[in-house]
């Protein structure tokens, strides 16, 4: 066991935001809880995907690989709390609240997520607010407090834990390999959408044939794999739109398309606007 002195950077707590895909992990013994307070997307676990939204939030330990993924270029939110067993204060519990968390703490499970109802959410992000504004605070014993609130929390959380699945089993949908496939894809393009990406590059990207992959992405996702990159670009210009002042070519290429009527043809079909009109009702202005 850690003294106090020396716990004394174990626990973490921060606003984090997020608007593409970020790889985490942890060591031995280290425990990672996110509560997402904005946004939306899915987080992905060797074969197992879980959808978020705000009012999830996810506690896991010993993986070396997640991958949180927002909704296409949607910012997502979210508050992160570190900690490792060491740092949860055992003593302050009594038996049977110390077999609850403990056997959530040690479950065979790496990995819990669910979404809470609005009164757990608040409950829980009042803790999680406590915790950062703890992480900031330097006041004598502020390392003790945070090593209580943090013990609470993850009490708190136990007692939903165990209640919400002795109710019904936690909904995890194991991907497929199609849905791996399509995942990587997906990756590939939010990574070179800036550039000529063509059928045949990700196709061999992912180790198939074009028009394999052209007919598992549409009976994956529901549209063709070229409106797919189209959205992505779309989505990545409406972005720059509102909150740069680059020029609508500099724009353009910088979201694959190098002929200025072939970006507005495809802007209008996807917004009902053009570029302009639509930097015109959009764009932030600054004061």
């Amino acid at each position: 066991d850690f003294s106090m002195e020396g716990r004394e950077n174990t626990i973490r707590a921060d606003y984090m935001q997020l608007r593409s895909q970020r790889k985490l992990h942890t060591v031995k013994n280290q425990f990672l809880f996110l509560l997402f307070t904005e946004g939306s997307g899915y987080f992905l676990q060797q074969k197992n995907i879980e959808d978020f939204t705000a009012g999830s939030c996810i506690l896991f330990h010993d993986l070396p690989d997640f991958f949180i993924v927002p909704q296409y270029h949607e910012a997502c939110s979210y508050i992160e709390i570190s900690f490792f067993q060491s740092d949860i204060l055992y003593s302050a519990f009594s038996e049977p609240a110390l077999a609850l968390l403990d056997s959530w703490l040690n479950a065979p499970e790496n990995v819990s997520a669910w979404t809470l109802g609005n009164y757990d959410f608040q409950t829980v992000r009042q803790f999680c607010d406590l915790c950062v504004q703890l992480q900031k605070d330097n006041f004598p014993y502020a390392l003790s407090v945070k090593s209580q609130t943090v013990s609470t929390l993850m009490f708190y959380l136990a007692r939903l834990h165990d209640r919400l699945y002795t109710q019904r089993r936690h909904r995890v949908r194991e991907a497929s390999p199609h849905t791996v496939m399509i995942e990587k894809v997906r990756q590939y393009i939010q990574r070179n959408y800036a550039n000529t990406v063509s059928l045949s590059e990700i196709a061999d990207f992912v180790y198939t044939n074009p028009s394999y992959l052209s007919r598992i992405f549409k009976n994956e996702t529901g549209i063709t794999l070229s409106a797919y990159i189209n959205q992505v670009r779309i989505e990545a210009a409406k972005q720059m739109i509102t909150d740069t002042d680059e020029l609508m070519i500099d724009i353009a290429i910088a979201c694959g398309y190098n002929y200025i009527p072939h970006f507005n043809k495809i802007f209008k079909s996807f917004t009902g606007m053009t570029p302009t009109q639509y930097k015109k009702m959009y764009k932030k202005s600054y004061f």
